[in-house]
């Protein structure tokens, strides 16, 4: 075995450990992007900034406490119990939970995060009449995260991305190519 081929299979070794751990660890991560009708500013590596219809935002971790109705969410390294911000929940189990805050005296609350089967939605002042926003918050998949990610990175301005062959970051385009198969995420 070549030290390539040994290199490639302690990185698909250590993935699948990384989701074996993760798996057990009663955590569910979530992807959060933004969408926005008349674009979202995105800045580049370069300070230059963008207009992009979706940004895919950093991913966020909730742990579920069944025993104190309880959900603690990290964001980078922000770690955020949500009741002691506010939130009322109700958990069933690490999967299936809801949270909101408010006041206390209206007939709904002005927010709602609520986790079905590990599915994260976020209702913003459910009883307003539903507004001409342009922009709003919305989980979605890792892959979906991570095409919105890699698509903002490789194009500038408002052009269409250019080829992958006539990249200058050829090294980066094989690892992203490498994720995608790992994954099973599509690239294109």
């Amino acid at each position: 075995m070549t030290v390539r081929e040994s290199t490639v299979a302690v990185a698909i070794a250590a993935a699948i450990v990384v989701v074996l751990l993760h798996e057990s660890s009663g955590t569910i991560t979530v992807y959060p992007m933004m969408s926005c009708t008349q674009g979202c500013d995105y800045i580049d590596s370069a300070g230059q900034t963008y207009k992009r219809q979706q940004l895919a935002l950093g991913k966020e971790t909730y742990t579920a406490i069944p025993e104190r109705q309880e959900v603690v969410r990290q964001s980078g390294s922000l770690f955020q119990a949500l009741t002691r911000d506010g939130y009322q929940c109700a958990v069933v189990d690490r999967r299936n939970w809801s949270c909101s805050r408010g006041d206390k005296n209206a007939v709904l609350p002005d927010e709602i995060l609520t986790m079905e089967d590990g599915g994260l939605t976020y209702i913003e002042n459910p009883l307003a009449p539903i507004p001409d926003k342009s922009s709003r918050l919305f989980y979605t998949t890792y892959c979906h995260s991570w095409q919105v990610a890699i698509h903002n990175q490789r194009i500038g301005g408002n052009e269409p991305p250019a080829p992958p062959y006539k990249s200058p970051h050829t090294v980066v385009m094989v690892l992203q190519l490498g994720v995608a198969w790992l994954t099973g995420c599509s690239m294109f």
